[in-house]
């Protein structure tokens, strides 16, 4: 394979990039035959949306690399179209405006919604905003940098980036936290009446990475209670007089009351194991929108390719961001021998052991041969949550049954391939 071939699908390959619906490498898993992840989710997340008289609040997780942004961007495209919802869809990526390695508050994630809401109301109703954030300065003040914000300063993301004005702000609100939430509720109407007028019917808010957030090895549940206080229902940001879909890390679905829908990885095997063809079609669908047949036989010989695919399915065990970087990894690796490819599929071995704790296995052993998490105490509770959180278990979702699984590494380790 020449270079410029190499380079062009191994870019086209970024396991990293969340596709949009229109871009033809996007692969709508939920409305193939079969149902590999037992819901079509954006349609299940727009449901309430499109048909309640009040805000909605819906919570969205998923494991790393089930590809939630993806189908978020599909629930965007399906609320804004105008022959539908025709809502004014505000798509905030968290990272974008929180500190992820510290533990985040209600005032600076309601900061962000706000000003985040202004400039999509702004944009789209070609009304520019006379003065930023007019009812929140009297906040801001105590977080304001030396010389004062300038023009085009965004705020949330001028907290993001200095710990000391966060700290300040925080500081300023705690004390008159109802009233500053009020005000911002306040605030957001006036937005919503404004995409009304514009021609909208309403506005969306959807926070988009916060499953991401887990901090860092010294202050993982630190972050962890943070989110739970920002997310517990009935918090300001379950509240606002606006329909929000918040993201939530999968380790506090053993925390959270009510409903938390949850994007399962593909299901390319049943719950006793044995190969399911609609989650394999699925997965194999994924590697077909992203490199054409022909450039598989380039890739894996033309012999051999069906075979190596197989074996990329199963080290992925469903979840979509794995098989796209298996894939780009042998692209890589062109000419891609045996011993290159057997590599490869080591890498991803190893990579799944380093994420299991010795302390898990005898843990991981009951769920590989139950399928269910089912804490038995707090101890249990606290690994399961590191596990989830590092994506180091498994979801699936079929005909109305959900199950749990571990990575396939971690299958073969003592303790644990004795369950199956």
């Amino acid at each position: 394979m020449d270079r410029t071939t190499r380079r062009k699908y191994y870019n086209l390959c970024d396991p990293e990039e969340a596709l949009a619906p229109s871009d033809p490498r996007c692969v709508d898993v939920d409305a193939l035959a079969g149902g590999a992840r037992g819901v079509r989710w954006a349609a299940t997340l727009a449901q309430g949306i499109e048909l309640s008289d009040r805000p909605v609040c819906e919570l969205f997780t998923g494991l790393p690399g089930a590809g939630v942004t993806t189908e978020l961007l599909r629930l965007a495209a399906r609320l804004r179209d105008g022959q539908g919802a025709n809502l004014l869809v505000v798509h905030i990526d968290a990272h974008e405006v929180l500190d992820f390695s510290h533990p985040i508050e209600t005032p600076e994630v309601l900061l962000a919604v706000l000003q985040r809401t202004e400039e999509a109301v702004a944009a789209a109703t070609e009304s520019p905003m006379k003065e930023r954030l007019r009812r929140l300065q009297r906040w801001l003040a105590a977080a304001e940098p030396e010389g004062g914000w300038a023009s085009d300063e965004r705020p949330a993301e001028s907290l993001r980036a200095s710990p000391d004005a966060r700290a300040r702000f925080r500081a300023r609100v705690a004390p008159e936290l109802s009233r500053f939430v009020d005000e911002v509720r306040d605030e957001l109407v006036l937005l919503n009446e404004r995409a009304r007028r514009g021609g909208r019917s309403g506005v969306v808010v959807v926070l988009d990475g916060l499953e991401k957030l887990r901090g860092m090895s010294s202050n993982r549940r630190e972050v962890l209670d943070s989110v739970e206080r920002v997310l517990v229902r009935g918090a300001p940001a379950t509240t606002l007089p606006v329909h929000v879909v918040l993201t939530t890390p999968p380790a506090l679905t053993l925390r959270l009351d009510g409903p938390v829908r949850f994007l399962p990885m593909i299901a390319g095997a049943d719950r006793d194991g044995r190969r399911n063809e609609q989650g394999y079609a699925a997965a194999l669908e994924i590697v077909r929108r992203r490199v054409p047949d022909e450039i598989l036989d380039e890739v894996f010989g033309a012999e051999a390719r069906a075979g190596h695919i197989e074996q990329m399915i199963h080290a992925s065990a469903g979840c979509p961001r794995d098989v796209v970087r298996l894939l780009r990894d042998c692209i890589a690796a062109q000419p891609l021998r045996e011993a290159e490819f057997r590599r490869i599929l080591a890498e991803v071995g190893e990579a799944q052991l380093s994420l299991v704790p010795e302390s898990a296995i005898p843990l991981l052993s009951r769920i590989q041969r139950t399928k269910a998490l089912a804490p038995t105490g707090p101890e249990d509770r606290e690994i399961l949550e590191r596990l989830l959180s590092d994506g180091a278990l498994l979801r699936y979702q079929q005909d109305g049954e959900v199950w749990y699984d571990v990575l396939p590494a971690v299958r073969r380790l003592p303790g644990v391939s004795t369950a199956r």
